[in-house]
């Protein structure tokens, strides 16, 4: 059997969408035999896996694709949304938790005789990808009222709610009325003072000049 080389790598040109949460990945590649030439308009299976971590890592995913080239060798497939799964869950791969690689193998006859193609690393994934697997991994729904949490004080004590923690606050205030936080700053002769016990300073003017202050 002839082995096949890709002219193309990955392309990543977008998502499919499937339900509400895109879990997919678009793939194209032109498939040319060692001459050069394109395998055209010709039932192939290729078979994708992700790797983690290098080249001869852990096969996290792994899914059978049959397709057709064109006239002009062109294929397209969607990795994650296979002819068959092979092994592993595409939705959950941990994105943020490693590197990965993918793997490509082909059988230009359409069978599971597959020569590898190539191995290459994903320098990157789709944002939606990343954030619904691995930013967020605890956020199960769509509700955004359950994202909410209360902040309440009790005498000193601070607490956010839904197990967000306490502490304790440091500024013993021990009544409930505002009015006798604010402060009035006044001057006699020299002497500025901060009311409430703020203090006093004493600025030394020699004229009475207000432009040479500026």
């Amino acid at each position: 059997m002839k082995k096949f080389t890709f002219l193309l790598s990955i392309i990543l040109i977008g998502l499919v969408t499937l339900a509400q949460i895109p879990q997919a990945i678009k793939y194209q590649a032109v498939a040319r035999n060692l001459n050069g030439d394109p395998v055209i308009n010709q039932e192939i299976s290729v078979k994708i896996s992700i790797l983690a971590a290098s080249t001869s890592g852990t096969v996290v995913y792994s899914g059978l694709h049959e397709v057709a080239t064109n006239s002009m060798g062109l294929f397209n497939l969607e990795i994650g949304n296979p002819t068959l799964v092979l092994s592993g869950t595409f939705e959950d791969i941990a994105w943020g938790d490693s590197y990965y690689f993918l793997q490509l193998e082909m059988d230009e006859t359409g069978g599971s005789d597959f020569q590898l193609m190539g191995i290459s690393q994903l320098i990157s994934v789709p944002y939606a990808l990343y954030s619904e697997n691995t930013a967020h991994p605890e956020d199960a729904d769509a509700d955004p009222q359950n994202e909410l949490q209360t902040l309440s004080k009790v005498g000193q004590i601070v607490t956010l709610s839904d197990g967000g923690g306490s502490f304790t606050d440091e500024v013993d205030d021990a009544d409930a009325n505002p009015a006798n936080e604010l402060q009035t700053l006044s001057q006699n002769g020299n002497e500025v003072s901060l009311s409430q016990g703020g203090g006093i300073i004493n600025v030394a003017d020699d004229d009475s000049d207000p432009v040479n202050e500026l």
